[in-house]
């Protein structure tokens, strides 16, 4: 109760004083200034092929805002990594959608790895091999961004519509990759 009472007190201290509190969400502070360039969003090659791009499509025209207005400056210098898009709206039962972000400081083709995603003591996907092939994906840029999709069947795809929550566990191992360039 105690508590209570000094969190309302200090909500109205704050409120009456006219205090204001700003701060930046979604840009790292690198190591050293100017080192992380903005993000450019790539659309995957199959799916330009198919007609699906920021410009014919809802949810890509999201995911390039994202990436290029609201969260720029994501991912680490001198990786290649997935983040979960935990806000977007699951429109395909049973998929995860992540972004694959090339920072390495060159291009790349045909990224494989093996992946490992846990909900609670559930493994969803357990040492998974993935490939993000040139004939698919084509060759990703530095600084750049590309929407991964996986697809999960049987009961771990069941488990994951019931269970919609962020990871507990999420491995990406045994990264390889064609240097291009």
């Amino acid at each position: 109760m105690k508590k209570r009472i000094l969190l309302v007190c200090l909500a109205v201290v704050l409120l009456f004083s006219g205090c204001t509190f700003s701060f930046e969400l979604g840009t790292p502070i690198p190591a050293e200034p100017n080192v992380l360039e903005p993000l450019t969003f790539m659309t995957p090659r199959s799916s330009v092929e198919d007609g699906v791009t920021p410009e014919t499509d809802e949810g890509m025209a999201y995911l390039k805002q994202w990436i290029e207005v609201e969260d720029p400056y994501m991912g680490r210098l001198n990786t290649f990594a997935l983040y979960e898009l935990t806000d977007i709206e699951y429109s395909i039962p049973g998929t995860i959608w992540f972004i694959a972000i090339n920072r390495l400081g060159y291009a790349v083709q045909d990224v494989s790895f093996d992946i490992t995603l846990r909900m609670g003591n559930t493994y969803l996907l357990q040492g998974t091999s993935a490939v993000l092939s040139e004939e698919t994906f084509g060759i990703i840029p530095n600084h750049t961004a590309v929407p991964v999709v996986f697809s999960l069947s049987g009961a771990a795809g069941e488990y994951l519509e019931a269970n919609r929550a962020p990871f507990t566990y999420m491995a990406m191992e045994n990264l390889s990759y064609t240097r291009v360039g």
